[in-house]
């Protein structure tokens, strides 16, 4: 395809190009049907979609799918020729659905302005495999169902995902439960060694990335690494990346919201023993989180709070200005252990208290504990 190209006179070659996605994609269809021996067709030897330029994005999407990829296409490989090579939705619906049974493959191209309730830029059926090599994907928005509900503005995955390069940026779960701004797993297998995602958003957790206990894990960095590092606050303070995966539980924010930082939220679907992070892995600034009470009071196991970086500090503190019998830090699970460390814990002006142990065991670490209500204990209750 190219953005030269010609829909009536063209044959989808290199010297014939088409104009549009659907014309290509309904010639790959009508040519994949046929008596192609499996031998053909393969993981090395896959069909390939050349696009150079931009192609006329569409006016609508019949089905709101551009590019369907079936079991029957089997191995597709989206290749961008040359710099500038774009796919262009126009937000009339997702660009890519990978079915059950099929596998597709990106390189050296620009997704942009895709838009479905679930994976606007890429969509992974359960048994489907996608594999980002190369390329970018950008201004895509899951924007979730009638109630809200959705995920995965750049990419949502039910099946194998796999992302060895390239840039996840600029996409948005905009739906009022929407998680996954960047990348939402729901399902299926994760496998991340390279590329970049920042600088999305998301209603709810996972501004940037957003994986459930129901994926697994192939290969993903640790949640202090600088691979989730961003410098953009967290549009409404929630996590930028969180993985619920047992083994592999943490929450990583990265830069206060300036309002509400919700670090309490989610912590009940940790399946093993987790962390929270704060700060970015670079971060030396002690940075200050506005919170609400009973962090961590849903938590069912082992816990830790700190900063991402070694050796610096974070300060958590109450955000309200009025006073409450509650407290900023409530941890109830008998057997399992609550470790604070390098943090300075606020009650804002004797606001509230600081830290209730109703069960289990407290480590703190080169900690502080100021303002806190002196009813409520003070700094710590046991």
């Amino acid at each position: 395809m190219s953005e030269n190209g010609d829909d009536t006179g063209g044959t989808g070659t290199s010297e014939r190009p088409f104009a549009t996605i659907q014309r290509a994609m309904n010639r790959l269809n009508e040519v994949a049907g046929l008596n192609v021996t499996s031998e053909a067709i393969s993981s090395s030897t896959p069909w390939e979609l050349h696009v150079k330029g931009c192609p006329t994005p569409p006016s609508s999407i019949p089905g709101l799918v551009l590019i369907d990829v079936t079991s029957t296409i089997d191995h597709l490989k989206i290749i961008g020729d040359g710099s500038g090579a774009k796919i262009d939705a126009n937000r009339k619906g997702r660009i890519i659905s990978v079915q059950a049974g099929a596998s597709v493959s990106m390189q050296n191209i620009e997704l942009t302005k895709g838009w479905a309730n679930n994976g606007g830029g890429v969509y992974i059926a359960s048994n489907g495999s996608f594999t980002m090599e190369s390329g970018s994907i950008t201004s895509c928005e899951a924007t979730g169902n009638a109630s809200g509900n959705g995920s995965g503005g750049g990419i949502c995955s039910d099946g194998n995902l796999t992302i060895q390069g390239g840039t996840i940026s600029g996409n948005s779960a905009s739906g009022t439960n929407c998680t996954g701004g960047g990348v939402e797993a729901t399902r299926g297998s994760v496998n991340i060694t390279g590329g970049s995602i920042t600088g999305n958003s998301a209603r709810k957790d996972g501004n940037n990335i957003h994986i459930t206990a129901s994926a697994s894990i192939t290969a993903l960095p640790a949640g202090n690494d600088a691979f989730y590092d961003d410098s953009r606050p967290s549009p409404y303070g929630y996590a930028d990346a969180v993985c619920y995966v047992s083994g592999h539980n943490f929450l990583r924010y990265n830069v206060p919201s300036g309002t509400q930082d919700h670090i309490g939220y989610g912590l009940n679907s940790f399946t093993s023993n987790a962390t929270v992070y704060l700060g970015r892995s670079t971060e030396s600034a002690n940075l200050t989180w506005k919170s609400a009470t009973n962090i961590a009071q849903s938590c069912q196991h082992n816990l830790t709070i700190r900063p991402t970086k070694d050796g610096t500090k974070a300060t958590i503190q109450y955000l309200v200005n009025s006073t409450t019998s509650y407290y900023l830090i409530k941890f109830n699970k008998s057997g399992k252990t609550l470790t604070l460390t390098n943090l300075t814990l606020s009650g804002n002006s004797k606001k509230c208290g600081i830290v209730n142990i109703t069960n289990g065991s407290l480590i703190a670490s080169s900690c502080t504990f100021k303002e806190g209500m002196t009813a409520n204990g003070g700094g710590i209750k046991l």
